[in-house]
């Protein structure tokens, strides 16, 4: 399965993902293109345990990839991933690596190479699920991370930009009760401190952003899903936001109805506005 595609600094293409068999790990899977799409290369990368690579993003003359591995402790010490992060040349070879690992759950689902050449890794940490962002130099060392919790139920960063002076916008899902998750946008500035954050969706569906992307009005557009019935049936949905997250600047609510007696309430026989 491939779940992401970088454009390679050749003109080709890189395709990370995972392979699974029946009866061995899973591997992370590279897949390197020409621009024509005509395969150039594969690579596998094993550690000894399920594993899988979630976002790639290209680094130098080659690529830097993030994802989730099993963990090495069995249940019931511990249940869930660990986050794993690869930087690879460009013929696919293992430069370094780096993981995150506790004893609970955590997933590294987008990545990027940021403008001081650090790599950005954005996912989730925790059987309760907080936000993660961490960031290491072109060595691999680990420099600084976040932890944030949004809602107190579950949170989830799917994607991550570049966002203005230097910090991230991050795109993804906050539970905010047992029964509505909402799509969560976040902007972090260049020291990782949150700037603010908005939560939008129906208030009895899953609502979650996949991807994010800057607009030229300044805002963001979010892609991402919307589904009820605990998650089997869901929809498309497609946000536009201002530079803040909002999709709305004000609100007014309440019942339009013509007025009859005029005694500001809502009498049976007064209509309601078509």
């Amino acid at each position: 399965r491939v779940n992401d595609i970088v454009l390679a600094p050749d003109g080709g293409y890189l395709m990370a993902g995972y392979v699974q068999y029946e009866d061995v790990d899973d591997d992370i899977l590279l897949i390197k293109t020409d621009a024509e799409g005509e395969q150039e290369w594969v690579q596998f990368i094993d550690s000894g345990r399920d594993e899988q690579a979630e976002a790639a993003a290209v680094m130098g003359d080659g690529f830097v990839i993030t994802g989730r591995e099993d963990s090495p402790f069995p249940p019931p010490i511990t249940f869930g991933t660990d986050i794993v992060t690869y930087r690879v040349d460009a013929a696919g070879s293992v430069l370094w690596e780096a993981r995150v690992a506790t004893l609970e759950e955590e997933a590294g689902n987008d990545v990027l190479v940021d403008g001081q050449g650090r790599v950005v890794v954005a996912g989730f940490i925790g059987n309760n699920r907080n936000v993660g962002i961490w960031r290491y130099d072109d060595s691999g060392a680990l420099a600084d991370s976040v932890v944030v919790d949004f809602c107190g139920q579950g949170d989830a960063a799917n994607a991550i930009i570049p966002g203005p002076e230097g910090g991230y916008v991050i795109g993804g899902s906050t539970e905010v009760n047992g029964a509505n998750v909402d799509m969560l946008i976040a902007a972090f500035d260049a020291s990782l401190n949150l700037e603010w954050f908005n939560n939008n969706g129906d208030d009895f569906n899953t609502d979650e952003a996949l991807g994010i992307a800057p607009t030229s009005r300044g805002g963001y557009v979010m892609v991402g899903s919307s589904g009820s019935l605990l998650n089997f049936v869901n929809d498309v949905v497609l946000t536009l936001t201002d530079a803040n997250g909002l999709i709305h600047s004000n609100y007014i609510r309440g019942k339009v109805f013509h007025d009859i007696d005029l005694a500001c309430d809502m009498d049976p026989g007064e209509p309601a506005l078509k």
